[in-house]
């Protein structure tokens, strides 16, 4: 138990994490069978959670509402920023609702194909620094526009 944020336990047992309200659950999995066992009450209860991993060799279950389009969406509207103003990043299946849900989206290229079929564009590798040089390209890009009034 402990962590960084005292709200976040780690090395928990599966009785450990149920007596907790849980947001969210990253874990790996070693087992066949627990993984097998994991797929299965997922299924039953795709209508409550959803897994959504950044990486195929993960679970991390989330409520079916909760996700980073909803998320980053709710930040924008509290901020006045219009949805079509935004632009993400992502490279895995964490990040699907948020690519699919704005305008402006971009999977690095290394990222999983779902991604990367969910964003409306593909960068460069996140290996070779693409997102934080596109998000530089675009800003140098929007201020060298002129406005005529």
């Amino acid at each position: 138990m402990g962590g960084y944020h005292e709200e976040q336990y780690f090395d928990q047992s599966i009785g450990d994490i149920l007596r907790h309200d849980v947001c969210k659950i990253n874990c790996r999995v070693t087992s066949p069978e627990l993984e097998r066992d994991l797929k299965a009450y997922l299924a039953e209860r795709s209508d409550r959670v959803v897994n959504a991993p950044f990486d195929p060799v993960m679970f991390e279950i989330t409520d079916v509402a909760c996700n980073k389009g909803e998320s980053v969406a709710w930040l924008a509207g509290y901020y006045g920023i219009a949805e079509d103003e935004v632009a993400v990043y992502g490279d895995g299946g964490n990040d699907i609702a948020m690519l699919k849900r704005f305008r402006h989206s971009y999977a690095t290229k290394n990222g999983s194909d779902a991604a990367k079929a969910a964003a409306s564009a593909t960068i460069g590798s996140c290996m070779a620094h693409a997102v934080p040089k596109h998000m530089l390209a675009t800003m140098r890009k929007q201020n060298s526009r002129t406005i005529i009034e």
